[in-house]
Parts: structure tokens; sequence; C-alpha cells
């Protein structure tokens, strides 16, 4: 899957942390004449605790509509998704850039995987 990349949010368009703001309107805010609200930033790998500092609620449990995010998974700045859904230890994530900028993937992912932060929730 390709995405839409006009739409601006001060992240780097084709990159997980753009995509996954653009999925995550309740915490990043509509996409309003191409434009998205930026309440927090950093690398990937920072995203759990910058939204912490933000004041969104963070936790290790995945749920179904969060960001997954990862220390170090394809690149030492980290890695963020979408948690579409949990069935187990089994979750299935949505991302963009783990195959190729501006790519999306869908992909199943362990809970105990030893890469992930933790979840930010909307």
């Amino acid at each position: 899957w390709v995405y839409n990349q006009d739409i601006k949010n001060g992240f780097y368009a084709g990159q997980c942390t753009w995509y996954v703001a653009v999925k995550t309107p309740e915490i990043f805010g509509p996409v309003v004449d191409g434009k998205q609200d930026r309440p927090f930033g950093g690398d990937a790998r920072q995203r759990y605790s910058n939204a912490k500092k933000a004041g969104f609620s963070v936790g290790q449990k995945p749920k179904a509509g969060a960001i997954i995010v990862y220390g170090t998974l394809r690149s030492s700045a980290g890695h963020v998704g979408k948690v579409v859904s949990v069935d187990g230890s089994d979750i299935v994530v949505e991302d963009m850039n783990y195959a190729g900028k501006f790519i999306v993937t869908r992909r199943t992912e362990s809970a105990d995987n030893s890469k992930i932060i933790g979840y930010i929730y909307p």
C-alpha cells in the first residue's frame, strides 16, 4: 500500500512517525486543509517518553488502536506502528517504512519482542 504524501504534520513524509500521526487523529488531530497537529515529536524510539511527558496515556499492554513504540527495529532511530488487533501474544501492526519509504505494511508481531518499549493509547 502506498499512502498520500501531501499531508503535513511536521514529521518526514514517508517515515513511520509521519504515517502513525496520520493514522492516529485521536492524538495528532484530524487532517484539516492538508495539515495536522503535532503535540509531541522526537525520533520514533523517543515517542513513548515524549507522549508520557505531554500527558498522553502510555503502558505495556498492547491494545487495538494504540501506537506501538520500538527502541530499535529497522534503524537506531526506532520505529512506530499502529496496533490493528491483538490475539493473545500476537499483535497485528500496520506501519510505514518497514519495507520502504511510503510503503505501508501489515504484519504480525510478538508482544514478547524485547525491542518494544511500550504503547501510546489514544
